[in-house]
């Protein structure tokens, strides 16, 4: 799940779960020892960090082996962090996808992307689909979901487009992966009628640094565990 490190750590730390992906924000490239030792309760875990990293940045890291690095530019994808070698590595892209910044994302040997386009046309799309990682496409304000004529359902099925609840059967209709935000104490109507039009969409929850939306949070994850029996991946966004 994406949260703030500014998170009190025990909150933190009660929101992992089988299938919960935490996306971490940060304010410099140095964790707490109280929240590193949290991510370790993460099957995965990514952390925002910002080039160069010194070595006992790294450090701070031993405690959680599994967390990948996170870069919020793709300009920031380069020798200095990919020449670590240590950790995986995910990367937003916001704008353009042009052949260049595709070949810098394929060469680093990114395990996620978050590609986040004013507009899309078909070279842009098609570069993206086609990269060898997840992949998940967050529309700006204005732009709208790609035309799934012509393309084929597994090129579709890898990628991951983030929609409010109304838009999911487009979706669905196309081949696309979902991921659905919601509130944490989103209604229990909305999301049986999310997971009947998709029952693989992924949530987004936003958590933050506020301690009271991290236990509604773990409330929802309680919620989904009792209706499936089997804990759905969710994903929090983290807004400060």
């Amino acid at each position: 799940m994406f949260a703030s490190e500014e998170l009190d750590a025990d909150a933190l730390g009660a929101l992992a779960r089988p299938g919960v992906v935490l996306w971490l924000r940060t304010r410099s490239n140095t964790l707490s020892p109280a929240v590193s030792e949290k991510l370790r309760r993460f099957e995965e875990a990514w952390v925002e960090v910002r080039p160069p990293l010194r070595p006992t940045q790294l450090d701070a890291l031993a405690k959680a082996p599994r967390a990948g690095l996170w870069l919020r530019n793709v300009a920031d994808l380069g020798p200095a962090v990919t020449r670590l070698g240590v950790r995986r590595l995910a990367v937003d892209v916001v704008g353009n996808l042009d052949e260049a910044t595709g070949d810098r994302v394929r060469a680093a040997g990114v395990d996620r992307v978050r590609w986040s386009p004013a507009a899309i046309d078909l070279e842009s799309f098609a570069r993206f689909a086609q990269m060898p990682a997840q992949k998940s496409l967050v529309l700006l304000r204005g732009a709208s979901i790609p035309r799934c004529e012509a393309r084929s359902v597994e090129v579709l099925a890898m990628v991951e487009v983030l929609v409010p609840p109304p838009e999911v059967p487009a979706l669905a209709s196309c081949g696309f992966g979902a991921r659905v935000p919601v509130e944490p104490d989103v209604d229990e109507s909305v999301l049986s009628r999310i997971f009947q039009q998709m029952p693989t969409a992924e949530l987004e929850v936003q958590v933050g640094a506020d301690d009271r939306r991290a236990m509604r949070t773990r409330q929802l994850l309680e919620r989904l565990e009792a209706a499936s029996g089997i804990p759905r991946r969710a994903r929090g966004s983290s807004n400060r």
